[in-house]
């Protein structure tokens, strides 16, 4: 979660310490709320020069604290990359977002879910395609993207069964390539076009692509209608 420009730290923090992951003790993670504004100043350092390229003293500077609190609140370099993936993780913790479910109609709701992904695709594919490569040679990275993450491609199967059940959803498919058709239509395809350098989607541009991707995932996902 990233707090909101305009609110209150002291509102952000209560909002924030809801979200506390499992195992995470209380009192640190009101710490980590804390911080998740200044750390998320990292994140463009992390995509723009890699983990191995980034430093301690550039990533203090960026979030504005010294590195003492740097190494006080998240320990390393590491512990940083750490509190930006929870961060995020957190933001996620309901899956479908909260708001996003239209009663009734599975076609708006997948098409409210994939605005969000091709937006935060816009604003974290340079981090996830550098984080990518370096995680095949960087233990340190490979570690914290690896550890115990929900896969959205097995929630959004998970949540998808019962329309497949109910008909909602073409039988013949397996949900599992449902799902990933999904996510390669909307934030995998933003990442593609910021891997190869392409322009990305601004304003009224977003949402024209996400309406022309699900159009494309609803004809070949969507209930199959009997010709009259």
């Amino acid at each position: 979660m990233t707090r909101p420009v305009g609110e209150t730290a002291a509102r952000w923090v209560r909002r924030c310490r809801m979200t506390r992951p499992v195992g995470e003790t209380a009192a640190r993670w009101v710490r980590r709320c804390r911080m998740t504004r200044p750390v998320g100043e990292t994140a463009e350092l992390f995509a723009s020069h890699g983990y191995v390229g980034t430093t301690t003293s550039a990533l203090a500077s960026a979030a504005g604290v010294n590195e003492v609190t740097l190494f006080r609140h998240f320990g390393s370099k590491e512990g940083v990359l750490r509190a930006l993936r929870d961060i995020s993780a957190a933001g996620r913790s309901e899956f479908p977002p909260a708001g996003t479910v239209v009663p009734d109609d599975l076609r708006a709701t997948l098409h409210g879910l994939a605005l969000i992904e091709i937006r935060d695709g816009i604003a974290s594919g340079g981090l996830a395609i550098r984080l990518a490569f370096e995680g095949r040679s960087v233990p340190e990275v490979a570690a914290v993207m690896t550890e115990a993450l929900p896969s959205n491609v097995e929630r959004l199967r998970a949540f998808l069964q019962p329309y497949q059940d109910s008909g909602a959803l073409r039988a013949d498919i397996r949900l599992e390539l449902v799902a990933e058709v999904f996510f390669g239509l909307t934030s995998s395809l933003v990442v593609y076009r910021l891997a190869t350098r392409q322009a990305l989607p601004e304003g009224d541009q977003i949402k024209q692509l996400a309406d022309e991707v699900m159009e494309l995932f609803w004809r070949g996902a969507g209930p199959v209608v009997a010709a009259h």
